[in-house]
């Protein structure tokens, strides 16, 4: 992986270590957006963002294969012990190596505990050989192409730009050939959330993201998002792009039973008034539990049934080096 050609400020790459998380944004396969949140650590070494991803869930690293261009915002205070919030947005270019014996994973491992500091399984012996799986790793580096960094915390300014100026490239109408969708529990579900993620493909190359309180309009069946801030990025108005809204929450303590996420997947309209989100899909995320939460007999099972389909895509994987098929594609 070449170095980025940007130097990152000091400040900024302190950001990216403050971050328990960031969200990251890649193109799915018919051209929406799929936003997940991820633990990413600088690189000083290799001078890139450095992710990784289970070969047993490979997805984003077939979307970055497929689509190089995405984007990590890192923006959820939780456990990072700021003084005030500074979210930054990285656009930049991802590729994938294995890491099939954890020997990169091993090196940055550190880094990435001072992050996840209470999922220490991997340190009981049983744990160890039932999450064994889980260790074999696709790694994913982010060179940065730009940098946006909001320093008061307020998405409706202009944030500092770090990258060459580039000339917008405006999509045109995005053709939607899914009907709106709208579920009645979505108010109860969405108010445990302070803020969503919003991430939308505006015509350049790489996904835009920022935080935005969601207010729903069930008349209209949309969700009323903040403005953006004057003129950036640049947007046609009452032109559709596609876009999604990520919604997840976690713990300081990073343990699994406490993060919960889901996705809507749609398109925004900016309007004179408004910047309007019209949902066509939902995603449920890994540890959502928001719309069929196991019970009983499910409840109890659902631990073992993880790590057998774990181990088993793995052991697929290995044996197939998917990953390396050019002739194979995931949907997602």
């Amino acid at each position: 992986m070449l170095p980025s050609t940007l130097s990152v400020p000091e400040n900024i790459r302190a950001l990216f270590t403050a971050y328990r998380t960031c969200e990251l944004t890649t193109f799915t396969k018919t051209g929406m957006l799929s936003v997940v949140p991820v633990v990413a650590i600088w690189d000083d070494e290799a001078e890139t963002i450095v992710f990784a991803t289970a070969v047993a869930y490979p997805q984003k690293a077939f979307n970055i294969r497929r689509n190089p261009h995405l984007s990590l915002l890192f923006s959820d205070p939780v456990g990072a012990n700021l003084e005030h919030e500074s979210p930054v947005l990285v656009q930049g270019i991802g590729k994938i190596t294995e890491d099939l014996e954890a020997k990169r994973l091993t090196k940055l491992g550190p880094k990435f505990a001072q992050k996840i500091p209470d999922q220490n399984y991997h340190l009981s012996p049983i744990m160890k050989r039932l999450m064994d799986w889980y260790y074999v790793r696709l790694m994913i580096d982010v060179t940065p192409e730009y940098i946006f960094n909001w320093k008061t915390g307020d998405y409706h300014q202009t944030p500092d730009v770090i990258g060459e100026k580039r000339t917008s490239r405006l999509q045109e109408k995005t053709q939607t050939q899914s009907a709106p969708m709208w579920k009645s529990d979505w108010a109860g579900i969405i108010a445990k959330y302070p803020t969503a993620v919003v991430s939308c493909a505006f015509g350049t190359d790489f996904p835009y993201s920022y935080r935005s309180s969601i207010q729903l309009d069930s008349t209209r069946k949309i969700c009323l998002l903040e403005p953006l801030a004057d003129g950036f990025p640049a947007a046609q108005k009452h032109t559709q792009y596609s876009a999604t809204l990520l919604f997840h929450a976690f713990s300081a303590s990073m343990k699994m039973e406490a993060m919960s996420q889901f996705q809507l997947q749609g398109y925004i309209t900016i309007t004179e008034d408004a910047v309007e989100f019209t949902p066509i899909g939902f995603i449920p995320g890994l540890g959502s539990r928001h719309f069929d939460k196991p019970q009983g007999f499910e409840q109890f099972t659902a631990f073992p049934a993880m790590v057998s389909s774990g181990k088993r895509k793995t052991k697929e994987y290995l044996q197939k080096r998917t990953f390396q098929s050019k002739g194979s594609e995931h949907d997602a």
